[in-house]
């Protein structure tokens, strides 16, 4: 007996799609990171600018240590730059701003779209992995989940159709 509807494509390759969609999902927050981070540090006046937002924006890729590297990348820029201004306060105000929305708005949307998950199932399965499995945990529990519920449907499926 086949299905009437289209035909899904095998699990592996539905398991491929997703992570790909996930590294892209990753890719374009860093991205957007990266943009907001130049648009900051451009009105605060930080010395390299472009090169501090391409290198803050894409330490996001690496959940927790990564904000981290780029806060103190961006404010010692500013200060080694004017050392005598408060450019440093801008520096510190644009990587705050910008964490605070990569956390709470950018990844939970961008990659729960690209999953197919709630962005607050995205941003719990974070939290949850983060405590469970340290960084690792914050890196892989999106796509983890995405997996164990592409996974679960099948079988759902499977059973519905048996």
């Amino acid at each position: 007996m086949t299905p009437s509807g289209p035909s899904r494509p095998s699990l592996p390759v539905e398991i491929g799609t997703t992570v790909g969609a996930w590294i892209v999902g990753q890719v374009k927050v860093a991205a957007i990171s990266a943009v907001l981070y130049a648009a900051g540090f451009a009105i605060a006046g930080v010395v390299w600018w472009p090169v501090v937002a391409i290198v803050c924006g894409f330490l996001h890729l690496v959940p927790i240590v990564g904000g981290l590297v780029a806060l103190v990348i961006a404010v010692g820029a500013a200060y080694l730059g004017a050392p005598h201004s408060y450019v440093w306060i801008g520096a510190l105000a644009t990587c705050l701003t910008v964490q605070l929305l990569e956390t709470f708005v950018l990844t939970p949307r961008i990659l729960g779209t690209k999953l197919r998950l709630h962005p607050v199932a995205v941003l719990v399965s974070g939290i949850v992995g983060g405590l469970l499995f340290g960084p690792l945990g914050v890196i892989f529990s999106a796509p983890v989940l995405a997996i164990v519920l592409i996974v679960w449907q099948r079988q759902r499926e499977r059973r519905i159709t048996t």
